[in-house]
Protein backbone atom coordinates (compact mmCIF):
# COMPACT_ATOMS: atom_id res chain seq x y z
CA UNK A 1 0.00 0.00 0.00
CA UNK A 2 1.15 3.45 -0.90
CA UNK A 3 1.29 4.83 2.26
CA UNK A 4 3.11 2.52 4.25
CA UNK A 5 5.95 3.47 4.41
CA UNK A 6 4.67 7.41 5.41
CA UNK A 7 2.82 6.00 8.36
CA UNK A 8 5.74 3.66 9.35
CA UNK A 9 8.21 6.59 9.14
CA UNK A 10 5.70 9.13 11.03
CA UNK A 11 5.42 6.13 13.95
CA UNK A 12 9.08 5.86 14.24
CA UNK A 13 9.31 9.28 14.82
CA UNK A 14 6.82 9.28 17.44
CA UNK A 15 8.77 6.66 19.13
CA UNK A 16 12.00 8.39 18.94
CA UNK A 17 10.42 11.36 20.52
CA UNK A 18 8.41 9.72 23.27
CA UNK A 19 12.29 7.64 24.17
CA UNK A 20 14.51 11.14 23.29
CA UNK A 21 -19.10 -31.15 32.66
CA UNK A 22 -20.54 -32.18 36.14
CA UNK A 23 -18.46 -35.41 38.45
CA UNK A 24 -19.14 -38.77 37.50
CA UNK A 25 -21.98 -40.61 39.28
CA UNK A 26 -22.95 -37.30 40.82
CA UNK A 27 -26.21 -35.93 40.07
CA UNK A 28 -26.65 -31.83 40.69
CA UNK A 29 -29.84 -30.76 40.87
CA UNK A 30 -29.25 -27.58 41.59
CA UNK A 31 -28.40 -24.92 38.48
CA UNK A 32 -25.95 -22.66 40.46
CA UNK A 33 -23.81 -25.51 41.35
CA UNK A 34 -23.69 -27.14 38.16
CA UNK A 35 -23.16 -23.87 36.68
CA UNK A 36 -20.10 -23.40 38.95
CA UNK A 37 -18.78 -26.84 37.81
CA UNK A 38 -18.99 -26.26 34.54
CA UNK A 39 -17.13 -22.79 34.36
CA UNK A 40 -14.36 -24.55 36.93
CA UNK A 41 -13.79 -27.37 34.00
CA UNK A 42 -14.46 -24.88 31.13
CA UNK A 43 -17.79 -27.08 30.39
CA UNK A 44 -20.93 -26.32 28.89
CA UNK A 45 -22.74 -22.58 29.63
CA UNK A 46 -24.56 -24.22 32.21
CA UNK A 47 -27.08 -26.74 30.35
CA UNK A 48 -26.87 -30.57 30.60
CA UNK A 49 -26.07 -31.09 26.66
CA UNK A 50 -26.10 -34.35 24.59
CA UNK A 51 -22.98 -34.44 23.69
CA UNK A 52 -22.93 -34.37 20.20
CA UNK A 53 -24.28 -31.08 20.70
CA UNK A 54 -22.02 -27.84 20.27
CA UNK A 55 -22.04 -25.45 23.37
CA UNK A 56 -19.56 -22.64 24.58
CA UNK A 57 -17.33 -23.56 27.55
CA UNK A 58 -16.32 -20.92 30.01
CA UNK A 59 -12.54 -21.17 29.71
CA UNK A 60 -12.48 -21.79 26.25
CA UNK A 61 -14.48 -18.65 25.70
CA UNK A 62 -11.65 -16.66 28.21
CA UNK A 63 -9.15 -17.65 25.26
CA UNK A 64 -11.34 -16.69 22.56
CA UNK A 65 -11.92 -13.22 23.96
CA UNK A 66 -7.91 -12.95 24.81
CA UNK A 67 -7.58 -13.24 20.98
CA UNK A 68 -9.85 -10.72 20.46
CA UNK A 69 -7.00 -8.42 21.25
CA UNK A 70 -4.80 -9.54 18.55
CA UNK A 71 -7.07 -9.40 16.12
CA UNK A 72 -8.10 -5.40 16.75
CA UNK A 73 -4.41 -4.90 16.89
CA UNK A 74 -3.85 -6.32 13.72
CA UNK A 75 -6.79 -4.56 12.32
CA UNK A 76 -5.32 -1.07 13.59
CA UNK A 77 -1.89 -1.97 12.01
CA UNK A 78 -3.19 -3.11 8.71
CA UNK A 79 -5.52 -0.44 8.40
CA UNK A 80 -2.21 2.52 8.83
CA UNK A 81 0.16 0.17 7.35
CA UNK A 82 2.64 -0.82 9.90
CA UNK A 83 2.28 -4.64 9.19
CA UNK A 84 3.00 -6.79 6.02
CA UNK A 85 -0.86 -8.02 4.60
CA UNK A 86 0.30 -10.95 2.98
CA UNK A 87 1.94 -12.27 6.17
CA UNK A 88 -1.58 -12.46 7.93
CA UNK A 89 -5.14 -13.88 6.43
CA UNK A 90 -5.89 -10.37 4.84
CA UNK A 91 -5.36 -8.16 1.52
CA UNK A 92 -5.34 -5.05 1.93
CA UNK A 93 -6.80 -2.36 -1.37
CA UNK A 94 -5.76 1.31 -0.93
CA UNK A 95 -9.33 3.31 -1.68
CA UNK A 96 -7.42 6.91 -1.53
CA UNK A 97 -8.21 9.77 0.50
CA UNK A 98 -11.87 10.62 1.85
CA UNK A 99 -13.23 14.64 1.34
CA UNK A 100 -12.28 14.77 5.43
CA UNK A 101 -8.72 14.11 5.11
CA UNK A 102 -8.56 10.59 6.28
CA UNK A 103 -7.17 7.66 4.41
CA UNK A 104 -9.05 4.78 3.61
CA UNK A 105 -8.34 1.53 3.06
CA UNK A 106 -10.29 -1.90 2.31
CA UNK A 107 -9.49 -5.28 4.70
CA UNK A 108 -10.51 -8.57 2.96
CA UNK A 109 -10.11 -12.20 3.74
CA UNK A 110 -7.87 -13.90 1.49
CA UNK A 111 -9.42 -16.62 -0.34
CA UNK A 112 -6.50 -19.03 0.66
CA UNK A 113 -8.05 -21.51 3.25
CA UNK A 114 -6.04 -22.51 6.08
CA UNK A 115 -5.00 -25.33 7.75
CA UNK A 116 -3.49 -25.64 11.46
CA UNK A 117 -3.65 -27.87 14.68
CA UNK A 118 -5.81 -27.27 17.77
CA UNK A 119 -7.04 -29.94 20.45
CA UNK A 120 -5.39 -32.70 18.59
CA UNK A 121 -7.98 -31.91 15.75
CA UNK A 122 -6.46 -30.58 12.11
CA UNK A 123 -8.91 -27.52 10.90
CA UNK A 124 -9.32 -25.80 8.03
CA UNK A 125 -10.17 -22.23 8.27
CA UNK A 126 -12.94 -20.30 5.94
CA UNK A 127 -13.69 -16.81 6.01
CA UNK A 128 -15.62 -14.08 3.74
CA UNK A 129 -14.83 -10.89 5.67
CA UNK A 130 -14.29 -7.16 4.10
CA UNK A 131 -14.11 -4.27 6.62
CA UNK A 132 -13.65 -0.53 5.54
CA UNK A 133 -10.76 1.08 7.78
CA UNK A 134 -9.58 5.08 7.60
CA UNK A 135 -7.19 6.16 9.97
CA UNK A 136 -6.55 9.92 10.40
CA UNK A 137 -3.31 12.06 11.70
CA UNK A 138 -2.87 15.21 13.44
CA UNK A 139 0.44 17.03 13.87
CA UNK A 140 1.68 14.30 11.71
CA UNK A 141 0.98 11.51 14.51
CA UNK A 142 -1.54 8.83 14.26
CA UNK A 143 -5.00 10.90 15.72
CA UNK A 144 -7.68 7.99 15.13
CA UNK A 145 -8.58 4.76 13.43
CA UNK A 146 -12.24 3.34 12.34
CA UNK A 147 -12.68 -0.06 11.02
CA UNK A 148 -16.50 -1.60 10.13
CA UNK A 149 -17.40 -4.44 8.76
CA UNK A 150 -21.28 -6.14 8.23
CA UNK A 151 -21.69 -9.80 8.40
CA UNK A 152 -18.23 -10.46 8.51
CA UNK A 153 -18.22 -14.73 8.48
CA UNK A 154 -15.30 -17.51 9.42
CA UNK A 155 -15.64 -20.70 9.72
CA UNK A 156 -13.48 -23.85 10.92
CA UNK A 157 -14.46 -27.27 9.51
CA UNK A 158 -12.48 -30.17 11.23
CA UNK A 159 -10.81 -32.56 8.50
CA UNK A 160 -11.92 -35.92 9.02
CA UNK A 161 -14.67 -35.19 11.07
CA UNK A 162 -18.71 -35.53 10.53
CA UNK A 163 -20.25 -32.62 11.05
CA UNK A 164 -17.78 -30.80 13.71
CA UNK A 165 -17.16 -27.37 12.73
CA UNK A 166 -17.89 -24.07 14.66
CA UNK A 167 -19.10 -20.45 12.48
CA UNK A 168 -19.10 -17.05 13.88
CA UNK A 169 -21.11 -14.56 11.48
CA UNK A 170 -21.04 -10.73 13.26
CA UNK A 171 -21.17 -6.85 12.95
CA UNK A 172 -18.09 -5.40 14.04
CA UNK A 173 -16.98 -1.80 14.76
CA UNK A 174 -13.76 -0.87 16.02
CA UNK A 175 -12.45 3.29 17.04
CA UNK A 176 -9.01 4.24 17.74
CA UNK A 177 -8.78 7.31 19.40
CA UNK A 178 -6.19 9.59 21.66
CA UNK A 179 -6.42 9.86 25.93
CA UNK A 180 -5.28 12.40 27.57
CA UNK A 181 -2.08 10.82 27.58
CA UNK A 182 -0.37 11.46 24.11
CA UNK A 183 1.51 8.74 24.54
CA UNK A 184 -1.61 6.34 25.06
CA UNK A 185 -4.19 5.02 22.84
CA UNK A 186 -7.85 3.64 23.49
CA UNK A 187 -9.38 0.87 21.20
CA UNK A 188 -12.72 -0.14 21.26
CA UNK A 189 -14.25 -2.89 20.12
CA UNK A 190 -18.17 -3.66 19.71
CA UNK A 191 -19.42 -6.95 17.80
CA UNK A 192 -22.89 -8.71 17.66
CA UNK A 193 -23.86 -11.80 15.74
CA UNK A 194 -24.06 -15.41 16.17
CA UNK A 195 -22.01 -18.19 17.27
CA UNK A 196 -22.77 -21.74 15.60
CA UNK A 197 -21.35 -25.29 15.67
CA UNK A 198 -21.41 -28.94 15.70
CA UNK A 199 -19.44 -31.13 17.80
CA UNK A 200 -20.77 -34.63 15.76
CA UNK A 201 -24.35 -34.34 16.28
CA UNK A 202 -27.15 -30.72 15.70
CA UNK A 203 -26.72 -27.43 15.18
CA UNK A 204 -26.57 -25.44 17.50
CA UNK A 205 -26.97 -21.65 17.39
CA UNK A 206 -25.81 -18.74 19.81
CA UNK A 207 -26.56 -15.09 19.90
CA UNK A 208 -23.65 -13.03 21.52
CA UNK A 209 -21.94 -9.64 21.90
CA UNK A 210 -18.74 -8.79 22.58
CA UNK A 211 -17.25 -5.37 24.08
CA UNK A 212 -13.67 -5.10 24.29
CA UNK A 213 -11.86 -2.01 25.54
CA UNK A 214 -7.64 -1.48 26.00
CA UNK A 215 -5.19 0.86 26.56
CA UNK A 216 -2.16 0.66 24.43
CA UNK A 217 1.31 2.27 23.87
CA UNK A 218 0.78 4.54 20.99
CA UNK A 219 4.19 4.10 19.89
CA UNK A 220 4.49 0.77 19.89
CA UNK A 221 1.92 0.32 17.00
CA UNK A 222 4.45 1.22 14.25
CA UNK A 223 6.76 -2.08 16.27
CA UNK A 224 6.22 -5.60 15.63
CA UNK A 225 5.80 -6.18 19.87
CA UNK A 226 3.29 -4.10 20.96
CA UNK A 227 2.04 -3.07 24.46
CA UNK A 228 -1.26 -3.54 26.04
CA UNK A 229 -1.47 -1.28 29.15
CA UNK A 230 -4.99 -2.38 30.51
CA UNK A 231 -7.77 -4.40 29.13
CA UNK A 232 -11.41 -5.41 30.11
CA UNK A 233 -13.38 -7.33 27.66
CA UNK A 234 -16.87 -8.89 28.04
CA UNK A 235 -19.43 -11.30 26.35
CA UNK A 236 -22.94 -12.22 26.51
CA UNK A 237 -24.96 -15.19 25.11
CA UNK A 238 -27.94 -17.19 26.10
CA UNK A 239 -27.82 -19.81 28.55
CA UNK A 240 -31.06 -22.37 29.74
CA UNK A 241 -34.21 -21.05 30.39
CA UNK A 242 -33.97 -17.90 28.40
CA UNK A 243 -31.07 -16.60 31.08
CA UNK A 244 -28.22 -14.35 29.48
CA UNK A 245 -24.95 -15.81 30.34
CA UNK A 246 -21.53 -13.69 30.83
CA UNK A 247 -17.90 -14.52 30.32
CA UNK A 248 -15.33 -11.90 30.64
CA UNK A 249 -11.38 -11.28 30.70
CA UNK A 250 -9.82 -8.05 32.58
CA UNK A 251 -6.35 -7.26 33.66
CA UNK A 252 -3.04 -5.77 32.02
CA UNK A 253 0.44 -5.50 30.90
CA UNK A 254 0.32 -7.57 28.41
CA UNK A 255 2.64 -8.29 25.17
CA UNK A 256 1.76 -9.33 22.00
CA UNK A 257 4.44 -9.96 19.13
CA UNK A 258 3.11 -9.74 15.84
CA UNK A 259 4.67 -11.82 13.08
CA UNK A 260 1.37 -12.79 10.73
CA UNK A 261 0.06 -16.34 11.13
CA UNK A 262 2.86 -16.63 14.23
CA UNK A 263 1.24 -14.60 16.91
CA UNK A 264 2.24 -14.33 20.57
CA UNK A 265 0.45 -13.24 23.55
CA UNK A 266 2.12 -13.00 26.66
CA UNK A 267 0.55 -12.20 30.22
CA UNK A 268 -1.99 -12.86 32.70
CA UNK A 269 -5.52 -11.23 33.32
CA UNK A 270 -8.23 -12.40 35.13
CA UNK A 271 -11.28 -14.30 33.79
CA UNK A 272 -14.64 -14.33 34.63
CA UNK A 273 -18.26 -16.68 34.22
CA UNK A 274 -20.81 -15.14 35.80
CA UNK A 275 -20.65 -13.21 38.93
CA UNK A 276 -18.80 -14.86 40.98
CA UNK A 277 -16.36 -17.16 39.18
CA UNK A 278 -13.27 -15.89 38.81
CA UNK A 279 -9.95 -17.93 37.79
CA UNK A 280 -6.27 -16.85 35.77
CA UNK A 281 -5.94 -17.15 32.38
CA UNK A 282 -2.35 -17.14 31.23
CA UNK A 283 -1.12 -16.57 27.78
CA UNK A 284 2.74 -17.83 27.62
CA UNK A 285 4.78 -18.62 24.77
CA UNK A 286 3.24 -21.33 22.95
CA UNK A 287 0.63 -22.18 25.77
CA UNK A 288 -2.68 -21.17 27.51
CA UNK A 289 -3.15 -22.40 30.96
CA UNK A 290 -6.54 -21.17 32.69
CA UNK A 291 -7.56 -22.16 36.10
CA UNK A 292 -5.82 -24.45 37.63
CA UNK A 293 -6.64 -27.80 34.91
CA UNK A 294 -6.84 -26.13 31.62
CA UNK A 295 -4.01 -25.92 29.12
CA UNK A 296 -4.18 -25.85 25.19
CA UNK A 297 -1.51 -25.41 22.87
CA UNK A 298 -1.46 -22.74 20.62
CA UNK A 299 -1.40 -23.62 16.63
CA UNK A 300 2.21 -24.23 14.84
CA UNK A 301 3.60 -21.18 13.88
CA UNK A 302 2.59 -20.05 9.80
CA UNK A 303 -0.39 -21.72 10.24
CA UNK A 304 -1.51 -20.05 13.43
CA UNK A 305 -5.10 -18.20 13.16
CA UNK A 306 -5.33 -14.70 14.78
CA UNK A 307 -8.43 -16.17 16.65
CA UNK A 308 -8.71 -19.41 17.24
CA UNK A 309 -12.26 -20.80 16.25
CA UNK A 310 -11.62 -24.14 16.92
CA UNK A 311 -10.25 -24.02 20.51
CA UNK A 312 -14.57 -23.57 21.24
CA UNK A 313 -14.43 -26.89 21.01
CA UNK A 314 -12.49 -28.03 23.63
CA UNK A 315 -13.61 -28.32 27.09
Amino acid sequence: MKTSKFISALFVSSLLGVTACTPRDVKVVDENTRLKINAQKGGARGSQKQSGEFSLGNFALASFLMERQIEALEFVKLATGTTEARKTQYVLEDQGVATDGSQQVKISSSKENLEYLSGDITWKVKAAKTLLASYALKNGLLDSVLVKGANIKATVDAVGKDRTYVNLVENYELTLKPTKDENVAMIEVKTDGTISGAKGGKNIPNKITVSLTMTVDKASLATQEVKILSVKADMTYPGPGAKIYNSGIQGGNLNLKMSGLCNVLDGKVTGSAGPKNKFDVKFEGEQISIGTNWTNKLAGCGQRPTVDLGRLQVY
